[in-house]
């Protein structure tokens, strides 16, 4: 009964060690996974951070260029108001000495 025992005993130990060795593997490799997890969150998170900062640069500089490009749209249309009365002015002038001397020659 004492060999059966032993035996039993010896089965229940091997058991026993082979299954906190594999507990002990399983915890391990959790932890690097956690710790691969962490990093691989972490540099998600740095790029997007990174990809925010871009788009605000981006967003920025559009309000700016979209500003400048307003500025000068609206000194293109006051000046081709300009011209369409400096035109205007001298069509009324050429045709006030185009009568006269349509009027002087006949």
């Amino acid at each position: 009964m004492k060999n059966v025992l032993d035996k039993k005993s010896e089965l229940t130990n091997k058991l026993y060690n082979e299954l906190s060795t594999k507990i002990e593997d399983l915890e391990t490799s959790v932890k690097q996974d956690l710790k691969r997890s962490k990093l691989d969150s972490d540099k998600i998170n740095s790029s997007q951070k990174s990809c925010h900062e871009k788009i605000e640069e981006l967003q920025n500089t559009i309000s700016k260029e979209t500003s400048i490009i307003k500025n000068e749209v609206n000194q293109i249309s006051a000046t081709t108001s300009e011209l369409k009365e400096v035109l205007k002015g001298d069509i009324e002038k050429h045709s006030k000495v185009g009568l006269k001397i349509y009027k002087f020659i006949h």
